[in-house]
């Protein structure tokens, strides 16, 4: 797949880290003194015809790693994946704290061909030392995305970029949402491929599909 091993890269690196680094994992996702949380999932679908859970979804265990996959995903005629990984993996030091996360898939097909994707990788990354707090989506990535009928070009789109889908509603690509004060605390939600279904008449969403989601929070305080 292009040299994405996430879920291995991940891992080695959280292993090296955590030998000298001492974690505390909170349980929920709410940014606490000196923590490191994550998790990801490569699909949810929540529609009229058919719906999904967050899956194969990733969250941190006690050793501040945690990864799942799945062969392949479908909800009749509203999506389908292949060779689905999510990694998330966090550390927290005596002067800093990081946490990373990712989600891969193959094959993707949502609403019938409406939207293609030969791979779509979401990227999360956040850290602080108590004085600086940064996040980013560096190596998320869309690779054979069609939408609409119309090719998209490798690589990483503009955050947020929206397409419009007569009828149907809405794409958001690169979605990010980023949270934090960017001192002590930052975190990034990423979305690489976000449909909101829209009532052609109300406009008023119906239902979505999110395909490559990360999320990523590092808080610390000296």
């Amino acid at each position: 797949m292009r040299g994405i091993s996430a879920k291995a890269a991940a891992r080695a690196s959280a292993a090296v880290l955590l030998g000298a680094l001492t974690v505390n994992m909170p349980s929920s996702r709410a940014q606490a003194s000196n923590s490191a949380t994550g998790d990801a999932y490569g699909a949810f679908v929540q529609t009229a015809t058919g719906s999904l859970a967050r899956a194969p979804l990733a969250t941190m265990d006690p050793t501040g790693m945690g990864d799942a996959s799945a062969p392949a995903l479908n909800v009749l005629g509203v999506l389908a994946a292949e060779s689905l990984t999510s990694v998330t993996t966090g550390v927290v030091g005596e002067n800093a704290a990081s946490a990373q996360s990712g989600s891969t898939l193959q094959n993707v097909n949502i609403l019938g061909g409406l939207i293609s994707a030969q791979l779509v990788s979401g990227q999360s990354s956040s850290a602080s030392n108590g004085g600086r707090a940064t996040s980013n989506a560096d190596g998320s990535t869309l690779a054979g995305l069609i939408v609409g009928g119309v090719p998209i070009a490798d690589g990483v789109p503009t955050p947020n970029s929206q397409i419009a889908l007569p009828g149907v509603g809405t794409v958001t690509l690169n979605e990010q949402i980023a949270r934090g004060n960017g001192l002590t605390t930052s975190g990034l939600t990423v979305n690489m491929i976000h449909v909101r279904l829209k009532d052609v008449l109300t406009g008023l969403q119906t239902g979505e599909i999110i395909v490559g989601n990360a999320n990523s929070d590092a808080s610390f305080v000296r």
